[in-house]
């Protein structure tokens, strides 16, 4: 089951920092998997990043 409104706006804001954050560092996302909310947000969201080092820094 899929949080509420409020957890998809957030799952929304991190998705964004973090795709922002890999593209100005030079990272290539690919998204595989995307479903938006039914009101505001994202229920979920599969994406590849990639690029050097790309699993080291994100495993964290």
């Amino acid at each position: 089951m899929h949080g509420g409104t409020e957890s998809q706006d957030w799952a929304q804001m991190l998705y964004r920092m973090y795709s922002r954050w890999a593209v100005s560092n030079g990272y290539v996302i690919k998204e595989t998997d995307f479903l938006e909310g039914e009101e505001a947000g994202i229920k979920s969201v599969t994406a590849v990043i990639s690029g050097e080092y790309a699993y080291r820094i994100f495993k964290r």
